[in-house]
């Protein structure tokens, strides 16, 4: 059995949104990640699943918060990310009827949010300590990003070769601008807990 991360998350604030641009965004970024039922399903129209692998589980994360955060100021994501080991057998099934180890991690760490934004968990109790404290500090950062530093955020993501001088024209802004609003929502130290994570996975 291969490990696996799946994480389990939810839409806040998706009731006080008066369209429902955020489902269709959501459906947008899962779909970059597998197949609908297969790989990620949403539920009960706000929650959701994606199975992906361990090493892109957080910047999946990342991803999915950014893309509902450029929406509006007032909608968020909370997401629990569960890495394990999963049977073989989960491959041939729809993504609500698997079962395994990344699955109840996932899912029991997704009940015990309160008001966490987001959550990592395994069965290495040290690893789990140290992903968590980068991810409430990003958090600190991250849960205040306007919908312009979220947008800005997915579009340095997406055309990481570029320079900005590059970036700023696909945008249509200055490159003064581009630069002072990535380091407002912190693109660099981000990037850095990423590869950060990566290192630390490989010990599980």
């Amino acid at each position: 059995m291969k490990k696996t991360a799946v994480i389990t998350g939810d839409i806040v604030n998706y009731t006080k949104q008066k369209n429902t641009r955020w489902q269709v965004q959501l459906k947008r970024v899962l779909r970059e990640y597998g197949k609908e039922n297969i790989d990620w399903e949403i539920k009960r129209g706000d929650s959701f699943q994606l199975r992906v692998q361990p090493k892109t589980a957080l910047s999946a994360s990342l991803h999915i918060k950014a893309a509902i955060k450029q929406l509006s100021k007032n909608i968020d994501v909370r997401m629990s990310i569960g890495v394990g080991k999963e049977p073989y057998t989960n491959k041939k099934k729809k993504i609500s009827l698997c079962t395994g180890e990344p699955y109840i991690l996932s899912v029991r760490g997704f009940d015990n949010l309160r008001k966490k934004y987001i959550s990592f968990h395994s069965s290495h109790d040290e690893i789990n300590l140290i992903i968590n404290a980068m991810l409430s500090l990003a958090m600190l950062t991250m849960n205040k990003w306007t919908p312009v530093q979220s947008k800005t955020y997915l579009w340095r993501k997406k055309y990481e070769s570029l320079t900005i001088t590059l970036l700023a024209r696909k945008m249509k802004k200055s490159a003064s601008t581009i630069s002072e609003t990535l380091k407002k929502c912190g693109y660099t130290e981000i990037q850095n807990m990423d590869k950060a994570y990566q290192k630390l996975i490989l010990k599980l």
